[in-house]
């Protein structure tokens, strides 16, 4: 067991690398499309439009991710029959949600002037609606498609599934610009995406369906009792994304009151370049969490303590390696960026990197109490840090300028590292000298095995 959820997670960690250069390639060639074809106003009213599908996600107060952990735990568990009854409860819950909530969401606009209330030029209160409501369906068929995808969590085949949909999306981007350089209007635009969503969700289900060949809707009204055991720890994963984005928004608002909107500028723009060990460091976490919740599922303890360490120590020395690297070029690499019109700050630049380094330290911690449902006094631990934090940041960026909001992140890290270890190693029955250990001495002994056996498999 342990081999086979090693070599998963290595696979995951490589799908969603593909996954994040996917997304990343596709802004980079659509964005200049958008631009040469739409023009900076109308493609500008096309985000906007976006946006507001984006809000009613927060409907889904976590119930879908903590739904495809306990998936993963009965499926592992031998469970089967429970496992597809989670899946039930939570299609019947999105769908409530998403499907009727999105049909009261467009009802209600077709009957509002929200065009002029998001000061639209471009399109009329007509063509905007129609934008919305295809986003609002493709919106309804992406969550669905996410909780499908739970059964390739379960079913350990996790890298599959994210590779085929990557694939899928890349596909579905395609023909959206390729319809953008045609000519096709907005409202064109938009459904072509919707339908595409819509297929991707039968696919997968086609796909799920061999996965999984039980899986349908018999059984479904039974199911709907599995809603209120899971909604407790769908509320403790929305509590922690919560404090994520008070943290996150609260820190841009306050130096935002306090300084102004130029120290808003330099503080947002440096936060983004030094959050990119923050993108490997999720890399890993997500890589890690479905094979923990199988762990879990199947009670090899063994297994989640091991990988638990693993992904404990990717995650610090990949921010280690980063965070080096953006010591020593980062600003170039930010007058080169920012072509020198938003000021360079080395003691907020060096500030925001630990807050980075602190997060890595703790990051396979807060995913492994997310992975096995046990998360909501970590989501009320994290939420207090959080107002705690931000209560501190008033004196410090008084005190310190917008240095200050650094130093109150470093002490809100510093919090979340103290509650999240303490949750997991209680999850992974391990001590904290053992990770330690595994961590700076351990790790490169396995790092220089697997490295020496990836070389013995080259030479043959």
């Amino acid at each position: 067991m342990s081999s086979g959820a090693g070599r998963r997670f290595g696979l995951s960690i490589l799908a969603n690398g593909f996954a994040r250069v996917n997304t990343t390639l596709m802004h980079l060639i659509g964005l200049p499309l958008f631009l040469a074809f739409w023009g900076t106003d109308l493609y500008g009213e096309w985000l906007i439009l976006t946006t507001i599908p984006t809000y009613l996600m927060l409907s889904d107060v976590g119930f879908s991710g903590v739904a495809q952990n306990e998936m993963s735990i009965r499926a592992s568990g031998d469970d089967p029959a429970g496992a597809l009854k989670v899946f039930q409860a939570a299609l019947v819950f999105l769908v409530v949600i998403f499907v009727a909530g999105s049909s009261m969401v467009a009802l209600t606009l077709w009957f509002l002037p929200f065009e002029q209330w998001l000061n639209l030029s471009k399109l009329s209160h007509t063509s905007a609606w129609i934008v919305l409501a295809w986003f609002l369906v493709k919106l309804a068929a992406n969550q669905i498609t996410g909780l499908v995808l739970g059964i390739f969590r379960a079913q350990g085949v996790n890298a599959r599934g994210l590779t085929l949909y990557n694939f899928a999306l890349m596909g579905q981007y395609g023909v959206m610009l390729a319809a953008l350089v045609l000519g096709v209007s907005p409202m064109g635009v938009a459904a072509l995406d919707a339908v595409g969503s819509i297929l991707i969700l039968a696919v997968f289900w086609g796909l799920g369906k061999r996965l999984w060949p039980s899986l349908g809707f018999s059984g479904l009204g039974a199911a709907v009792g599995e809603i209120r055991q899971l909604l407790r720890p769908s509320f403790g994963l929305f509590g922690c994304s919560m404090s994520f984005a008070l943290s996150l928004q609260g820190s841009t608002t306050l130096i935002g009151v306090l300084l102004g909107p130029q120290a808003v500028v330099v503080f947002n723009t440096m936060r983004t370049l030094t959050r990119v060990p923050q993108q490997a460091v999720e890399m890993v976490s997500n890589s890690v969490w479905p094979e923990l919740s199988l762990a879990h599922g199947a009670g090899y303890t063994d297994t989640m303590r091991r990988l638990y360490r693993q992904a404990t120590a990717l995650n610090v020395w990949s921010a280690v390696g980063i965070c080096l690297a953006l010591a020593l070029f980062g600003q170039p690499v930010y007058e080169m960026w920012t072509r020198g019109a938003v000021a360079w700050d080395t003691t907020l630049f060096a500030g925001l990197l630990v807050v980075v380094f602190v997060n890595a330290l703790h990051h396979a911690s807060t995913v492994s109490l997310y992975a096995v449902n046990r998360h909501e006094m970590l989501a009320i631990a994290f939420l207090l840090g959080s107002l705690v934090s931000l209560a501190f940041a008033v004196p410090l960026i008084q005190a310190f300028g917008v240095t200050g909001m650094a130093l109150a992140l470093i002490i809100d890290g510093c919090l979340r590292l103290v509650a999240a270890t303490h949750g997991a190693r209680v999850v992974v029955d391990d001590r904290l000298g053992d990770i330690a250990g595994y961590v700076f001495v351990t790790f490169w002994s396995d790092v220089r095995r697997v490295s020496l056996r990836v070389l013995a498999r080259a030479r043959r």
